[in-house]
């Protein structure tokens, strides 16, 4: 847990330090995207993926 806190804290200091070279950046108009396109390729297993069914024809029998 201390390790966890101190490397939030050490980003923070990062960041606040390079906030000119962060914000001026090009990359950060694209962060949204990557975040977006991040998340639906490793968490979209946690509804059943494409293709599942609930109402499929083995459940009805």
């Amino acid at each position: 847990m201390t390790l966890v806190v101190l490397i939030v804290v050490a980003g923070l200091m990062l960041a606040y330090e390079h906030r000119v070279h962060i914000a001026g950046s090009d990359w950060v108009i694209w962060l949204p995207i990557l975040i977006c396109v991040g998340m639906h390729f490793f968490m979209h297993g946690g509804h059943g993926g494409h293709g599942s069914n609930r109402n499929s024809d083995e459940d009805k029998a």
